[in-house]
């Protein structure tokens, strides 16, 4: 299989990474897909979707769970989202919690990161991030 590869190149020194992505109800016909943008965060052990995101897909919540955040703990609503990341890979049925963003809609946590090859560079004072599933490579630097 050929990885879906994605590579941004920015000339200056970037403090976030975000990227387009979609997204659309699960378990739904793919007619209603919401571009949006999302925030790369490798702290963050899974993906969490914003307020506005769950009230434009009307999603209904499957669970709740206890989430650790900076300011404390805190127990909130879990959802199935299916996520098209600008590399074209879509990913079915995954599970997020909500949160509070103002930038962005979603955060793509280490559930998805986890799934292949991620590597942020700053050559030449400038930034680029790629990311590719599946995984093919090891990178070491020396």
């Amino acid at each position: 299989m050929k990885p879906a590869c994605y590579t941004m190149t920015d000339n200056k020194l970037l403090s976030v990474i975000e990227t387009p992505c979609a997204v659309y109800k699960p378990y739904t016909e793919q007619n209603f897909v919401i571009d949006i943008t999302g925030l790369w965060d490798t702290g963050a052990i899974s993906s969490v979707i914003s307020q506005r995101l769950i009230s434009i897909l009307n999603l209904f919540p499957i669970s709740k769970c206890e989430m650790q955040y900076a300011q404390g703990k805190k127990f909130v609503n879990v959802y199935k989202i299916n996520l098209l990341l600008p590399n074209g890979i879509e990913i079915k049925g995954l599970t997020v919690t909500e949160g509070i963003f103002e930038n962005f809609d979603i955060l793509i946590g280490m559930d998805i990161i986890r799934l292949g090859d991620f590597a942020i560079t700053h050559k030449n004072g400038g930034t680029k991030f790629s990311f590719q599933i599946p995984s093919t490579n090891d990178i070491e630097f020396k």
